[in-house]
């Protein structure tokens, strides 16, 4: 009987044998890290050529609007839109820098141009300033054709007798407004009047934020202020995980099938309930400031106003063009949120407001060009309502 030799043996033994399990490990840890570094690769491949063709130029923008498309001018001031730049402002946060266009200009103070007429420095000039966001600063208007542009025409028909100047600023809120108003005040510079055009802005940010009061920006501003010099290993992974294109692509997912739920029309009690108190506390945000100018104008002998805007997601006289803006109907909570704090405004009366948000109802034409911005036309409407609700709060006005 042969018995086979140790050597021979032993060879077919460890040809049998499994890796140690150290190795098995470290094996499994490479193909683990290979897999992801492909699918980040990839990702970050898909998610290039999806902002690619995201990206709308001004050409796009302007052809995506009606009453736009078949002007000259419309692509270039959306490029100069394009270019213009914020800057840190103290307490307020931002403003536009400085910027000289063909259709936009903003001065030093970061102020946007507002046509007034010429005056010779003897007339008895009023001073109206006039506070919003995105819409009082004339987003997808020309200088002359923003809203506070328009108001000044309307008000100096006559005669020049006011000077208008538009203090807002895209993506302001009211409390910043506010804000801005008391830090005015402050250096003397004290108006006659002051117009507060606001809305849609509360609604957003008070709901994106979770609290109302808040301002565009909130978180990242709070991380950059307050990072640390010297970040811990599990914080910097962390940090570079959130900035993977595999965490966003979670994000988006999760996101997608919360936009199905809500388009399902499913909505939990405690969800339903949250979104009612999110509501009625940015109601109550709002009548707090009221409130501050309230005092801060009986303190400093001017007159003022507060105007709630037009909203598209409330609007009942939607064209099948502004129906068809896929920016302002992709979020559904925030359009259940406009229309549980657009509700809670509309049986308010209160001195020195007035709630135009019905203006719209009953149009025939497309005057939104977003999910906020109106068209040239659009301003001139909201001017004129506005011009006759000055007339009536402040019968001075129409006495030439």
């Amino acid at each position: 009987m042969l018995v086979p030799g140790p050597s021979s043996s032993g060879d077919t033994h460890q040809g049998k044998n499994p890796l140690p399990w150290q190795r098995r490990l470290l094996f499994s840890i490479i193909m683990v890290l290979v897999t992801l570094a492909a699918i980040e690769g990839g990702l970050k491949v898909l998610y290039a050529l999806k902002e690619k063709e995201d990206r709308i130029t001004p050409q796009k923008k302007a052809a995506r609007i009606s009453a736009y498309a078949h002007l000259d001018w419309p692509p270039q001031m959306f490029a100069e839109e394009d270019r213009l730049q914020p800057l840190f402002y103290p307490y307020i946060m931002w403003r536009n820098q400085e910027f000289h266009g063909k259709y936009i200009n903003v001065s030093p103070e970061g102020l946007r141009k507002t046509w007034n007429p010429p005056t010779t420095g003897n007339e008895n000039v009023k001073r109206v300033f006039c506070f919003g966001g995105s819409t009082t600063w004339g987003v997808g208007a020309r200088d002359e054709f923003t809203l506070p542009s328009l108001l000044s025409r309307k008000l100096n028909q006559e005669a020049p007798r006011y000077v208008v100047t538009n203090y807002g600023e895209k993506g302001f809120c009211l409390t910043q407004e506010v804000i801005n108003l008391v830090l005015l005040l402050k250096q003397g510079n004290v108006p006659d009047y002051v117009i507060f055009y606001d809305g849609i802005n509360e609604v957003m940010v008070g709901t994106r934020n979770g609290k109302p009061g808040s301002i565009f920006g909130e978180e990242i501003i709070s991380r950059q202020l307050y990072r640390r010099d010297k970040e811990t290993v599990w914080n910097k992974t962390v940090n570079e995980l959130r900035r993977s294109k595999m965490y966003q692509a979670f994000l988006d997912l999760s996101r997608l099938a919360l936009r199905r739920q809500s388009q399902a029309g499913v909505c939990s009690p405690r969800e339903e309930s949250h979104m009612n108190r999110l509501a009625d506390a940015i109601v109550q945000d709002y009548l707090r400031n009221i409130e501050v100018v309230k005092h801060l104008a009986q303190a400093y002998g001017f007159k003022y106003l507060f105007i709630w805007q037009p909203c598209p997601s409330t609007c009942k006289g939607l064209t099948a063009e502004e129906k068809n803006m896929e920016a302002a109907w992709k979020e559904k909570e925030m359009v259940r949120m406009y229309k549980l704090v657009y509700d809670r405004m509309q049986p308010l009366q209160m001195d020195h407001f007035h709630n135009i948000s019905d203006m719209f109802d009953h149009k025939k034409e497309s005057v939104f060009i977003s999910w906020a911005h109106l068209t040239e036309r659009g301003n001139d409407l909201v001017a004129e309502r506005l011009f006759t609700i000055i007339q009536q709060e402040f019968p001075e006005t129409s006495n030439h």
